[in-house]
């Protein structure tokens, strides 16, 4: 397996964290428990999605478990692309955001994010992983090595997206682009399993 896939893989599984990132550093920062908690909550369920797909691997046909895995990776890709034209469509015919970002004010807009918080915000975002992760095993993709990438891709993201979100150059680079970006990637790391 090709180290670029195994990190276009990480990217592509995370960068919802990015987002996510984005909109509690508005709020504040997120404490390192909660990114360590967020990251390795990722990282084990790309290892079980993994883990998953190389179980299937040896039940299916030679050949068939990347055309499967491709098949699978296009249809993240797609889903992807999807929810960004819709979540586009829908945010154009609401109101705007109330000047403070829509998290109100006082004490709850200023909590942090507790570890109970952050282990449910990790099973939400490990979602992607899970799926992309199934995928992966049935690619071949090295499990213990793509499951590290994939929880520290996860803790950079939600860290950089809290420290750095609410400044209008990274707003600007990235906005509502994160699910074009990752369907991008998915639909790429698709056709590289049929070449």
């Amino acid at each position: 397996m090709v180290d670029w896939q195994i990190l276009l893989l990480a990217i592509s599984a995370n960068l919802d964290d990015l987002s996510i990132g984005f909109a509690m550093g508005l709020r504040r920062p997120i404490p390192v428990t909660s990114l360590i908690i967020i990251g390795g909550i990722s990282g084990l369920t790309m290892l079980t999605g993994l883990s998953a797909g190389q179980v299937l691997r040896r039940y299916l046909p030679p050949g068939s478990a990347n055309v499967l895995s491709a098949v699978i990776f296009a249809g993240f890709g797609a889903w992807f692309v999807w929810d960004g034209i819709r979540r586009r469509r829908d945010t154009i015919s609401q109101p705007p955001p109330p000047e403070d970002g829509g998290w109100g004010t006082g004490a709850a807009a200023s909590a942090p994010v507790h570890v109970g918080s952050a282990v449910i915000l990790g099973l939400g975002l490990g979602i992607n992983s899970l799926g992309l992760g199934l995928s992966g095993g049935m690619a071949g993709f090295p499990m213990a090595f793509t499951a590290f990438l994939t929880a520290s891709t996860s803790l950079i993201f939600v860290y950089s997206g809290s420290r750095f979100g609410g400044t209008e150059i990274v707003r600007g680079l990235i906005g509502d682009r994160a699910e074009y970006i990752s369907g991008g990637l998915m639909l790429f790391l698709a056709a590289a399993q049929l070449i």
